[in-house]
Order: C-alpha cells, then structure tokens, then sequence
C-alpha cells in the first residue's frame, strides 16, 4: 500500500465521524450530534480562546489537539460519563 492509498483511507476512516452519534445511549442530553459536529464546534471554541494573549498558549496547537482529541471515538462510540461516574 503506498502513501496515497494510506491517506485516501484515512480520510475515509475521518468519514465516519459524520455518522457517530456523541451520546446516543444517554437520557440527559437534549442535543444530540455527531462526532464531526462536535470537533468542529470544539476547534472553533477552542481556536478562539486560544486567540486571546492572556492564556499564553499556541492556537496552531490547540486547532492540533482538538482535531484529533475525539478520534478513539469512531472507533469505540461515544459514552455519557455520567453512566460511569456519577
């Protein structure tokens, strides 16, 4: 399998984020989305603070860890904490 091959499949893998539902199981959330969704809602919020000098930090960083943060999930779903923790 050369380079190309292996980045058209793991942009086939990102694919399936679009069909992870976060939370699908849970009771005690109103708004449900998918994973896709979500990172992007989170990069954005995140890219955004991360603007701001006061917090001293690297927004090319913090676009980095927020895109790949949720990643593990395509492959096992998405759980409440709350059915584990509280």
């Amino acid at each position: 399998m050369n380079d190309m091959q292996k980045l058209f499949g793991f942009i086939q893998f990102l694919e399936k984020s679009k069909k992870t539902m976060r939370y699908a199981d849970s009771d005690t959330v109103i708004n449900r989305d998918n994973l896709a969704s979500h990172t992007w809602q989170a990069m954005l919020m995140n890219y955004i603070a991360a603007e701001n000098p006061e917090f001293g930090v690297d927004p090319i960083r913090v676009i980095k860890l927020t895109l790949v943060h949720d990643l593990p999930e395509i492959l096992t779903g998405n759980d409440d904490y709350k059915n584990f923790f509280l």
